[in-house]
């Protein structure tokens, strides 16, 4: 599934990274985008376990994220994933006591398939220091996440690269 290399490769990109050679080449390093379309794209296809209303949305989610992700939308697309998970994380699916109502992330206009954006009447409020899926705002995950969704994937710092890789690596 994932192309063979060394320890010394992933290290050279991580480098240019770190030196500014991705940020003033405006591109990532191919070896790291190969790492995100391939996690991203085994993370997509599985099947999320549940019966539930939650679980079936996020289904059909990560289903149409599939459908878009590619080396040159996978940014984009993993930080949809993102959102989605939050979303997912915040319902009552994945708590018990104290449940919190799921968000909602209009994958069809995000997408460009509507014109027209679907936004419930209500949002969730969240108790003070709950993270849910991205954890503490002040995390290299969350600032990554932020960063990934207000500019493009090669301003990101090295750690903030590998803290979303090292989410999907570990979902």
């Amino acid at each position: 599934i994932i192309a063979d290399f060394t320890l010394t490769q992933l290290l050279y990109a991580t480098d240019e990274i770190i030196n500014g050679n991705a940020k003033k080449n405006k591109l990532v390093p191919p070896l790291i985008v190969h790492l995100f379309v391939t996690s991203l794209n085994l993370l997509l296809a599985s099947p999320v376990i549940g019966d539930t209303r939650e679980a079936k949305q996020l289904q059909l989610d990560l289903t149409n994220l599939h459908k878009g992700l590619s080396p040159v939308s996978w940014s984009e697309i993993c930080a949809l994933y993102m959102d989605c998970m939050e979303r997912y994380y915040m319902c009552p699916s994945s708590l018990e006591k104290g449940v919190l109502q799921g968000g909602f992330t209009d994958t069809e206009f995000l997408l460009q398939r509507t014109n027209e954006p679907n936004i419930p009447e209500t949002m969730p409020d969240l108790p003070d220091g709950y993270g849910a899926y991205l954890g503490d705002a002040r995390s290299s995950l969350a600032k990554a996440h932020t960063k990934i969704v207000k500019s493009d994937p090669w301003n990101l710092t090295a750690e903030e690269l590998l803290a979303l890789l090292r989410a999907l690596i570990d979902d």
